[in-house]
């Protein structure tokens, strides 16, 4: 796997939308983690979302990252906020087998799971990953792009041009963020492949102050679905960020949100760019026995 790293600016145009994602985060640990329990947060970054579960009152943390870079500033931030918990961090890649044998209350994945569909066998290893060693009542919280926005971007937004090779370069968004997909099909081959070829499908993302130009992937919702019932997963919320925001929180939630400083996001590019996101949960099937 490839590794990635967010550049820690952001611009202040986008701080809103920051704020905002980093609540569905919040909102997600805090209300499928229950109080005192154990967390496996894969791949965990420069741990930005421990103050998430320290809130959570979480009583152990596991952060795995393949960027030992990225390992060693989570520690010190570790350090640095004081949590209450003790943790783990281990430089490992989550698209791969972890040598883990403890079971987790808690399992998140936030902003990463589509680096894992370069391939099949990465994709479905993170949630086989999640779905041996979450505990029985268990949730696997992630965060990742919304495949119904993009489709209907792509056919109601996009520019088109051609590259030096002659492939066909598709691009949506604007001078804050933007996705450009290249193929050497037309635009009706095209879509058609990314349904057919659920697995590699690249583009390019870039968002202002957070992300460089990165390579991503699509995740095919038939496909994904497919792969959670191999590995006996259920999805139990599946919504895209927008709807997320009009959600009727409960008084938690809300004083969280207040906290946090979110506000409704009216501004149009800021919505687009939110819409980009789905917060989904996915639990096992069946009871798993505790080791």
């Amino acid at each position: 796997m490839q590794a990635y790293v967010h550049t820690p600016a952001r611009c202040e145009e986008l701080e809103c939308v920051h704020r905002f994602n980093n609540f569905v985060k919040a909102a997600l640990i805090s209300t499928f983690l229950k109080p005192h329990g154990w967390a496996l947060d894969m791949p965990c970054g420069r741990g930005g979302d421990l103050k998430k579960f320290r809130e959570s009152k979480a009583s152990f943390y596991v952060g795995i990252d393949i960027v030992p870079e990225q390992i060693e500033e989570a520690q010190r931030r570790f350090r640095a906020t004081k949590c209450m918990f003790g943790a783990i961090f281990e430089v490992a890649d989550f698209t791969k087998p972890l040598s883990l044998e403890s079971r987790y209350d808690l399992v998140s994945c936030q902003f990463a799971y589509h680096y894992a569909w370069n391939n099949k066998e990465s994709a479905q290893q993170v949630l086989r990953t999640a779905a041996e060693r979450l505990t029985a009542g268990g949730s696997f919280v992630m965060t990742f792009p919304d495949w119904d926005t993009i489709v209907h971007r792509l056919f109601n937004e996009k520019t088109v041009e051609r590259t030096e090779t002659g492939d066909f370069l598709y691009r949506i968004g604007n001078q804050w963020h933007y996705l450009e997909f290249v193929s050497p099909h037309d635009f009706g081959e095209f879509m058609q492949s990314l349904q057919t070829e659920p697995f590699g499908q690249q583009y390019i993302y870039y968002q202002r102050g957070a992300i460089e130009r990165v390579p991503e992937y699509m995740i095919e919702p038939n496909a994904f679905e497919s792969l959670c019932r191999e590995e006996g997963l259920r999805i139990v919320y599946d919504k895209n960020f927008l709807e997320f925001e009009g959600e009727p929180f409960g008084n938690n939630l809300n004083v969280l949100r207040g906290a946090m400083g979110v506000t409704a996001v009216r501004d149009a590019d800021k919505r687009a760019l939110i819409s980009l996101y789905r917060a989904v949960v996915l639990q096992t099937k069946h009871k798993r026995l505790k080791t």
